[in-house]
């Protein structure tokens, strides 16, 4: 539409200048009747050159603008370049609406083999980890300590890429049943029992005997994100507490330290996909990604999380799951 309104505009501004033009050559070296005569010839030719196809484009494109509503498409036979037109956008727009099927079912088709993918890659890599897992156990030792502590965060981002996976996808393949934030809370501890002994890190647990509904192995991954973010990002005497909170129609399952905290200025921007911010470059091994993950989750999941810190005195995350099995409004 700009480019049209410029053509034209160009036009115009042609069609008045030229005769204009050639009136002041004209009567500066000859007789005035005669410039205004041939100005006159030029203004006619501008006429049937730019302004009449201007004013017939603008009487087709106003019919064709009426003809594209549907309702009134179909109203009445037309005749002539009215049949035309109203045919024209009815083929349009059933090509259109196949070619955004077709496109549709092909984008769900290679999302379908990416995750069918990921699934027998993770399932594949994970047997060998396993088995130099159990070599581990048998020969212990400091090596095979260190050993152990690198494969579990290799199994981590594992782990991360399979979910960020799940993330991206359209598709509903979690399983909606009613948990125990104390089960959930306590299988999360014994997942990261080991780094937070070595660490020295206390745990505390406040009111977790509540149930709702959500996916325990969504929430689990969730939660193992949060708690390596703590865990990277602690002081000296860390103190972690997992508390639980019941509310009208849903339940709040959160997880607060007393680490460093997050810059306000980081605040806005921590579930951008690739965000680190000034601690996560500080500590150079953040990928901004555990974050955007955890909420493109609780997004497909009907929950919500909100983070609430303080620089240099800790952070708070707070997961909103529903009460009951239904969808529900979170809180703003």
């Amino acid at each position: 539409m700009n480019k049209y309104i410029e053509y034209h505009g160009l036009s115009f501004f042609v069609g008045i200048s030229t005769p204009v033009g050639i009136y002041i050559f004209l009567s500066y070296y000859s007789n005035q009747s005669f410039a205004l005569w041939i100005s006159m010839l030029v203004l006619f030719g501008c006429w049937f050159i730019f302004f009449f196809p201007y004013i017939k484009e603008r009487k087709d494109m106003k019919k064709m603008e009426e003809l594209s509503s549907s309702d009134y498409l179909f109203s009445e036979p037309w005749k002539g370049k009215e049949a035309y037109f109203a045919k024209f956008y009815s083929e349009k727009g059933e090509r259109m609406r196949l070619a955004y099927q077709e496109e549709l079912v092909k984008q769900n088709t290679a999302i379908k083999e990416m995750e069918e993918y990921m699934a027998l890659w993770v399932h594949e890599v994970k047997t060998p980890l396993a088995a130099l897992g159990l070599m581990a156990e048998n020969k212990p030792g400091d090596f095979s300590s260190k050993m152990k502590k690198e494969l579990s965060r290799v199994e981590a981002c594992i782990d991360q890429a399979m979910y960020y996976a799940r993330s991206q996808s359209p598709r509903e393949d979690y399983l909606i049943r009613k948990i125990s934030l104390e089960d959930i809370v306590n299988r999360v501890l014994r997942e990261n029992s080991t780094r937070l002994i070595e660490q020295g890190i206390h745990i505390e647990k406040e009111n977790l005997k509540i149930q709702g509904y959500t996916d325990s192995k969504w929430l689990i991954f969730i939660l193992n994100q949060l708690m390596n973010n703590a865990i990277q990002y602690r002081k000296e005497n860390s103190e972690f507490c997992f508390f639980g909170e019941e509310r009208d129609e849903w339940i709040e399952l959160g997880l607060k330290d007393n680490g460093i905290g997050i810059k306000a200025s980081d605040l806005p921007r921590i579930f951008e996909r690739g965000y680190t911010g000034e601690t996560g470059r500080k500590f150079g091994k953040s990928t901004g990604m555990g974050l955007y993950i955890c909420k493109k989750l609780c997004e497909k999941l009907y929950m919500d999380i909100k983070v609430v810190s303080q620089q240099g005195e800790g952070t708070r995350v707070t997961l909103y799951i529903p009460k009951e099995k239904k969808f529900f409004t979170m809180p703003q």
